[in-house]
Protein backbone atom coordinates (compact mmCIF):
# COMPACT_ATOMS: atom_id res chain seq x y z
CA UNK A 1 0.00 0.00 0.00
CA UNK A 2 1.76 3.13 -1.41
CA UNK A 3 1.19 6.53 0.93
CA UNK A 4 -1.97 7.91 -1.03
CA UNK A 5 -4.20 4.68 -0.16
CA UNK A 6 -2.65 4.60 3.83
CA UNK A 7 -4.86 5.18 6.11
CA UNK A 8 -7.92 4.75 3.97
CA UNK A 9 -10.05 1.93 2.66
CA UNK A 10 -9.24 0.66 -0.66
CA UNK A 11 -11.79 1.27 -3.24
CA UNK A 12 -12.77 -1.26 -6.43
CA UNK A 13 -14.86 -0.37 -9.05
CA UNK A 14 -16.88 -3.58 -10.08
CA UNK A 15 -18.81 -3.85 -13.50
CA UNK A 16 -20.51 -6.64 -14.41
CA UNK A 17 -23.73 -7.17 -15.87
CA UNK A 18 -23.87 -10.57 -14.61
CA UNK A 19 -26.30 -9.61 -11.33
CA UNK A 20 -25.38 -13.16 -9.31
CA UNK A 21 -21.49 -12.73 -10.13
CA UNK A 22 -21.86 -8.91 -9.59
CA UNK A 23 -23.55 -9.10 -5.94
CA UNK A 24 -21.03 -12.28 -5.39
CA UNK A 25 -18.17 -10.39 -6.23
CA UNK A 26 -19.05 -7.35 -4.40
CA UNK A 27 -19.91 -9.76 -1.02
CA UNK A 28 -15.83 -11.16 -1.31
CA UNK A 29 -14.74 -7.99 -1.67
CA UNK A 30 -16.17 -6.43 0.94
CA UNK A 31 -16.27 -9.12 3.71
CA UNK A 32 -12.28 -8.69 3.06
CA UNK A 33 -12.68 -4.86 4.19
CA UNK A 34 -12.63 -2.82 0.27
CA UNK A 35 -14.88 0.13 -0.15
CA UNK A 36 -17.12 -1.47 -3.98
CA UNK A 37 -18.50 0.51 -6.59
CA UNK A 38 -20.65 -1.43 -8.38
CA UNK A 39 -21.44 -0.99 -11.76
CA UNK A 40 -24.13 -3.83 -14.03
CA UNK A 41 -23.26 -1.57 -17.37
CA UNK A 42 -20.67 -0.04 -19.66
CA UNK A 43 -21.90 3.05 -19.39
CA UNK A 44 -22.82 3.03 -15.63
CA UNK A 45 -19.43 2.19 -15.19
CA UNK A 46 -17.85 5.11 -17.20
CA UNK A 47 -20.31 7.33 -15.45
CA UNK A 48 -18.61 5.91 -11.82
CA UNK A 49 -15.06 6.23 -13.12
CA UNK A 50 -15.62 9.68 -14.25
CA UNK A 51 -16.81 10.76 -11.20
CA UNK A 52 -15.85 8.80 -8.09
CA UNK A 53 -13.09 10.37 -6.20
CA UNK A 54 -10.97 7.56 -5.41
CA UNK A 55 -10.60 4.21 -6.61
CA UNK A 56 -7.91 1.77 -6.48
CA UNK A 57 -8.48 -1.22 -8.89
CA UNK A 58 -11.56 -2.05 -11.56
CA UNK A 59 -12.39 -5.77 -11.68
CA UNK A 60 -15.06 -5.81 -15.16
CA UNK A 61 -16.00 -8.64 -16.85
CA UNK A 62 -14.80 -8.79 -20.65
CA UNK A 63 -18.16 -8.54 -22.19
CA UNK A 64 -20.61 -5.95 -20.87
CA UNK A 65 -23.85 -5.01 -22.22
CA UNK A 66 -24.58 -3.97 -25.64
CA UNK A 67 -21.30 -5.50 -26.88
CA UNK A 68 -18.82 -3.15 -25.16
CA UNK A 69 -16.38 -4.76 -23.41
CA UNK A 70 -14.23 -4.26 -20.37
CA UNK A 71 -11.31 -3.66 -22.47
CA UNK A 72 -13.17 -0.24 -23.81
CA UNK A 73 -13.88 0.53 -19.99
CA UNK A 74 -10.23 -0.28 -19.00
CA UNK A 75 -9.23 2.14 -22.18
CA UNK A 76 -11.67 4.90 -21.39
CA UNK A 77 -10.25 5.20 -17.26
CA UNK A 78 -6.62 5.05 -18.63
CA UNK A 79 -7.70 8.07 -21.19
CA UNK A 80 -8.60 9.73 -17.99
CA UNK A 81 -5.45 9.88 -16.85
CA UNK A 82 -6.47 7.41 -13.77
CA UNK A 83 -3.30 4.71 -13.14
CA UNK A 84 -5.27 2.19 -11.62
CA UNK A 85 -5.04 -1.79 -12.78
CA UNK A 86 -7.82 -3.29 -14.34
CA UNK A 87 -8.69 -7.02 -13.66
CA UNK A 88 -10.66 -7.98 -16.52
CA UNK A 89 -13.10 -11.44 -15.94
CA UNK A 90 -14.26 -14.07 -18.45
CA UNK A 91 -15.58 -17.87 -18.55
CA UNK A 92 -14.61 -17.92 -21.60
CA UNK A 93 -10.69 -19.11 -21.69
CA UNK A 94 -8.07 -16.11 -22.60
CA UNK A 95 -6.58 -17.85 -25.71
CA UNK A 96 -10.43 -17.24 -27.39
CA UNK A 97 -10.67 -13.14 -26.20
CA UNK A 98 -8.01 -12.11 -28.51
CA UNK A 99 -10.73 -11.02 -31.04
CA UNK A 100 -11.73 -8.34 -28.65
CA UNK A 101 -9.60 -5.55 -30.07
CA UNK A 102 -7.14 -4.37 -27.66
CA UNK A 103 -7.54 -7.32 -24.97
CA UNK A 104 -3.71 -8.84 -25.94
CA UNK A 105 -2.85 -5.73 -24.14
CA UNK A 106 -4.69 -5.92 -21.16
CA UNK A 107 -2.69 -7.86 -18.61
CA UNK A 108 -4.37 -9.04 -15.65
CA UNK A 109 -6.79 -11.28 -16.50
CA UNK A 110 -9.17 -14.29 -14.12
CA UNK A 111 -10.96 -17.05 -15.32
CA UNK A 112 -14.63 -17.38 -13.85
CA UNK A 113 -15.67 -19.11 -11.91
CA UNK A 114 -12.84 -18.12 -9.61
CA UNK A 115 -12.69 -19.06 -5.57
CA UNK A 116 -13.13 -15.73 -3.16
CA UNK A 117 -9.38 -17.07 -2.20
CA UNK A 118 -8.05 -16.65 -5.97
CA UNK A 119 -10.11 -12.98 -6.16
CA UNK A 120 -8.72 -11.90 -3.08
CA UNK A 121 -5.33 -13.25 -3.85
CA UNK A 122 -5.53 -11.50 -7.16
CA UNK A 123 -6.40 -8.37 -6.03
CA UNK A 124 -3.91 -8.09 -3.16
CA UNK A 125 -1.06 -8.65 -5.81
CA UNK A 126 -2.75 -5.80 -7.72
CA UNK A 127 -2.99 -3.58 -4.96
CA UNK A 128 0.13 -4.09 -3.88
CA UNK A 129 -0.61 -4.94 -0.22
CA UNK A 130 -1.36 -8.17 2.28
CA UNK A 131 -4.76 -7.48 3.49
Amino acid sequence: MDQETAGRAQVILVADGDSPRLARTQEILTRAGYVVLTANSAEEAEALADTAAEFDLVICAVVLDGGNSGVHLAEHIERSKRTVSTLLVSHYRRELLHYIPGFDQQRYFLSNPFSAEELLKRVRKLLGGNR
